[in-house]
């Protein structure tokens, strides 16, 4: 099947090459290939055109301007050739030549195609597998170096956008750090809040318990109070009788002492009667004595009772001694009873206020409590506000760590073999160097052209003067490249002219009989005169990257990256060391066909 992408790019790249073939091939013939190129891809066929006579330049009129009488001579018949170079151009088949007349035009228009294509596919594998670190080659002519051009373009773009995501996701990731530690330190704060609320929760519900315990205590000792204050208004009433009473009881003994100085009186002139009876009895003599017997009965009777109302009287006095004293202890527990009647009204009160405040700070405990209930909700929310704030923020850096292991795929410079490949130059730089000095070779014979063909080789091997001595001095460094790593294919040196005399020992195999394995195992020897062996010896910049695709055989290509180092000896650019190695196939995360 075409491949319209293998023909399209032909098409481009052909019409420069043809149109600048100095005349040979008609500007005509040229458009029609990019014409049956382009059709070719769709699918569909062009008829070929007839040739027409080219017109005359400037230059050719006066180097030979034809007889006017002689017929011109007919110009060689390159339809043939170029029939057939359209027929490998529409197959996609730029490697295959053509051979007839005009065959060298069309062969070169093919080669010129085909390098650059093969250039262009090396690069666009490179930039699907992220490798940003070959430019292109600016040694194709007219379209095809445009379209090197616009490759690095593309690569140079992609470096700013990879560099730009790069910087974006470095400050996403220190931004994702700032807002998992932010989340965290939140999460807790409101941590510490959500147990500092429970605890103020606990401890206003304890409060209001203990408020509402006093509020029922201070009602209860508000009613005991009153009943106090009852019971003291009883007792001063009590007491007011009791006062009453004693003062009554204090009147009657004042009555009975009066009685009984009346009594006392009573008896003592009793007394004096009887002693004036006594007196007159005794004068009375006998008639008397009789008289007498009752007089001093009536002394006796009357001292008796003078006796008897003295010892009334004492205990009246003792009596109303007692009752003064109850009557005072009376007045005083009477006044007491007044004072605690107050107290008690005063404390009725307090214990009322107390208890009206209890009621009023039990309702203000209940109101703080549902604010501390909400808040104790609103955090508990917020610490899962916060733990989904830490897991999306873990979520982009995760996200941000997958991100930066696909950018780690990107290779915008490749630095891996810089220091191998011009370390290994400056030592083939001093090998050769030590050579001249020693006298094993001398500067003519390293910079001969005599390429001296070897007989028999095919692919053609030469043998310049130079062989001998590189075959003896570059071994050591060639093979110790291939020690570099597994993706390293082989290191070669080769001279301006893109002739490799000494190549790794795997790749410098005697040659047989079948020519198709000379040409993968026997390659010193031999012209590497393409576009990547040709800058790779041409080049003295530092070093030189290029990219080309390995064919396998069967179709299959691998990419191939070729480092480049120059090698100068005594100031003079003999060539240079190459060392080529498979490019990296990491493809972003991204799955390609095979």
């Amino acid at each position: 099947m075409r491949n319209p992408l293998v023909l399209s790019l032909a098409a481009v790249a052909l019409a420069a090459p043809l149109a600048s073939t100095g005349g040979l091939i008609a500007p005509g013939v040229a458009a029609w290939l990019a014409a049956a190129a382009a059709a070719a891809a769709a699918g569909a066929s062009l008829a070929w055109p007839a040739l027409a006579p080219q017109p005359e330049t400037a230059a050719s009129a006066e180097a030979a301007p034809p007889p006017p009488e002689a017929a011109p001579e007919a110009a060689p018949d390159s339809a043939p050739a170029l029939r057939a170079a359209l027929a490998r151009l529409g197959a996609g088949a730029l490697s295959a030549r053509v051979s007839g007349e005009g065959a060298a035009e069309a062969n070169a228009a093919l080669t010129a195609a085909q390098s650059a294509l093969d250039e262009a596919l090396a690069l666009a594998d490179l930039l699907a597998a992220g490798d940003l670190s070959v430019k292109g080659s600016t040694a194709h002519p007219g379209a095809f170096r445009d379209l090197m051009t616009a490759l690095d373009g593309v690569a140079a773009g992609l470096r700013v956008i990879v560099g730009a995501i790069a910087r974006a996701s470095d400050d996403i990731a220190a931004r994702a750090e700032g807002l998992t530690s932010g989340a965290d330190k939140l999460s807790l704060n409101i941590g510490v809040q959500v147990e500092a609320l429970s605890g103020a929760r606990a401890a206003g519900e304890a409060l209001r318990a203990a408020v509402a315990s006093v509020g029922q205590g201070a009602g209860a000792g508000e009613a005991a109070a009153a009943r106090a204050a009852q019971v003291a208004r009883e007792g001063m009433a009590g007491a007011a009788e009791a006062s009453a009473a004693i003062t009554r009881v204090e009147e009657r003994s004042r009555q009975i002492a009066q009685v009984l100085e009346s009594i006392d009186m009573i008896a003592r002139q009793t007394k004096l009667l009887g002693v004036n009876a006594a007196v007159e009895a005794a004068r009375a003599g006998d008639v008397g004595r009789g008289f007498a017997v009752v007089a001093a009965e009536v002394q006796a009777l009357a001292d008796r009772t003078a006796e008897s109302a003295r010892s009334i009287a004492r205990e009246i006095a003792e009596s109303d001694a007692a009752v003064a004293g109850c009557a005072g202890a009376v007045r005083a527990s009477a006044a007491m009873l007044g004072r605690i009647a107050a107290e008690v009204d005063a404390v009725t009160g307090a214990t009322g206020a107390i208890r009206q405040a209890c009621a009023a700070q039990t309702e203000a405990l209940a109101e703080a409590l549902g604010r501390i209930g909400a808040a104790d909700d609103a955090a508990r929310q917020g610490e899962h506000v916060a733990a989904a704030a830490r897991d999306a923020a873990r979520g982009l850096d995760a996200a941000v760590g997958g991100l930066r292991a696909r950018l780690s795929g990107v290779m915008l410079e490749d630095d891996s073999m810089e220091e191998a490949v011009r370390a290994r130059a400056a030592e083939v730089s001093r090998l050769f160097e030590d050579g001249v000095r020693s006298g094993r070779i001398t500067m003519a014979a390293l910079f001969s052209a005599d390429y001296a063909p070897v007989p028999g080789s095919n692919p053609p091997q030469f043998a310049p003067p130079f062989v001998a001595f590189t075959d003896a001095v570059l071994p050591p460094v060639l093979e110790g490249a291939l020690r570099l790593g597994e993706n390293v294919v082989f290191c070669a040196a080769v001279n301006r002219d893109g002739f490799l005399p000494t190549h790794n020992r795997k790749f410098s195999q005697a040659q047989g009989p079948d020519p198709v394995k000379n040409a993968a195992l026997s390659r010193n020897r031999r012209f590497f005169d393409d576009r990547v062996g040709l800058a790779a010896g041409r080049s003295t910049a530092p070093f030189l990257i290029q990219a080309y695709r390995r064919d396998m055989g069967g179709g299959a290509f691998a990419t191939m990256k070729d480092i480049s180092a120059p090698i100068i000896v005594q100031g003079r650019h003999w060539g240079g060391l190459r060392i080529g190695y498979r490019a990296e196939t990491v493809r972003l995360g991204l799955e390609r066909a095979a």
